[in-house]
């Protein structure tokens, strides 16, 4: 999941899940920044690319992005 669009997706289950916050306690979906997966690139010797989830009509896609490293062997 997107950390930079964490409170939006907490926004959106607490809009369409009753008792969202209760029902849902300490079970927390991971979030990640695009930056952390950039420093992993780096560090070894990769680039990345970031797209966007192309599950259409899934309600959790547009909080969420796939992450491809490709390695550079020049």
């Amino acid at each position: 999941h997107d950390l930079a669009k964490k409170e939006d997706f907490i926004a959106y289950r607490r809009s369409t899940i009753e008792d969202y916050d209760k029902k849902y306690a300490g079970i927390n979906h991971m979030f990640y920044s695009k930056a952390f997966f950039a420093e992993i690139a780096e560090k070894n010797n990769c680039s990345v690319k970031f797209s966007k989830t192309p599950i259409k009509n899934y309600w959790n896609s547009p909080y969420t992005y796939d992450v491809y490293f490709f390695k550079n062997t020049y």
